[in-house]
């Protein structure tokens, strides 16, 4: 069971093996029903384990995945995700910030990806996403916990489902998440906050026809800046500038960054650059190793 689980929870197992993997839904279910922890029965060093071989946080994310390919065992995943205990405040205290914050990512991601809900099989019928609202709202926590998590899953690109760099759309909404509240604005209706959001334009992609359309897009590209960085975003306006109106402030961004980095970090970017990896990339790789 534990092994079985592991592979099924294994990121680089499921991209291989695909469907090939369905039985673990199933195996989970069970292993659930018998290993499942009790909240009154929790430890001080519990650390989020479901059953032998697989987390809370490590079955949330294959959930989603198995619900975003509509993959084979998507009756048991939707059995899974179901039980109350996917939903428990206090076992997602107990797994660490870092954790909670991926899983967050995932979810948010899905939710963008799928705002009516996921199909579930062969069928018509939809599996409603007010459980992964119930399951997100459990894994944030509340207070300053929130906020901690909300920030962490803002401001690490390297914690998204989609990898390194690619993450953005949904760490910006985190961003936009922590804005309203430093301005005292509500952000306890995520659903529908999220709801608003998809709905925004996106500059400089569409052309808002509302002065309130024109705000909330300038404070969605806002967001979309901070969780990009400098650099990037002035490369994502230059990319959609016909006129080539941010290609100075980009050049700016680039010769001001590559001047503030040791000498023997330039080397290995521009390593990286002579074998294809593009400049943001490499720059990204040093920051997450702690080179930078």
């Amino acid at each position: 069971t534990r092994r079985a689980l592991e592979l099924w929870s294994d990121r680089l197992v499921m991209e291989s093996c695909g469907d090939a993997m369905a039985p673990g839904a199933s195996i989970g279910v069970t292993a659930m029903n018998k290993w499942c922890p009790k909240e009154e029965d929790l430890s001080a060093d519990f650390d989020g384990e479901l059953a032998p071989g697989l987390t809370f946080d490590a079955a949330v994310i294959c959930a989603l995945k198995e619900f975003d390919e509509s993959g084979a065992a998507l009756q048991y995943t939707e059995l899974l995700m179901c039980k109350p205990e996917m939903r428990s405040s206090v076992i997602w205290d107990s797994i660490t910030m870092i954790r909670r914050a991926r899983v967050c990512l995932a979810i948010i991601s899905f939710l963008m990806n799928n705002p009516l809900g996921a199909t579930t099989g062969f069928s018509d019928k939809r599996f409603s996403n007010d459980i992964w609202y119930q399951i997100l709202d459990a894994a944030v926590g509340s207070g300053v916990t929130k906020l901690s998590v909300w920030e962490m899953a803002a401001n690490h690109s390297c914690l998204g489902p989609k990898g390194m760099g690619h993450n953005d759309d949904v760490r910006a909404f985190f961003h936009f998440l922590l804005r309203r509240h430093e301005r005292e604005e509500d952000v306890k209706n995520v659903k529908g906050l999220l709801v608003a959001w998809n709905a925004t334009p996106d500059l400089p992609l569409a052309k808002p026809k509302t002065e309130s359309q024109m705000k909330s897009a300038t404070e969605k590209l806002k967001c979309l800046e901070l969780a990009q960085g400098p650099i990037l975003h002035a490369d994502y306006l230059n990319y959609f500038d016909k006129d080539n109106k941010h290609s100075q402030d980009y050049e700016a961004h680039v010769k001001k960054l590559f001047g503030e980095i040791p000498q023997e970090s330039r080397e290995e970017i521009l390593d990286m650059i002579k074998k294809g990896e593009s400049r943001f990339n490499a720059i990204e790789i040093l920051k997450a190793a702690g080179r930078l």
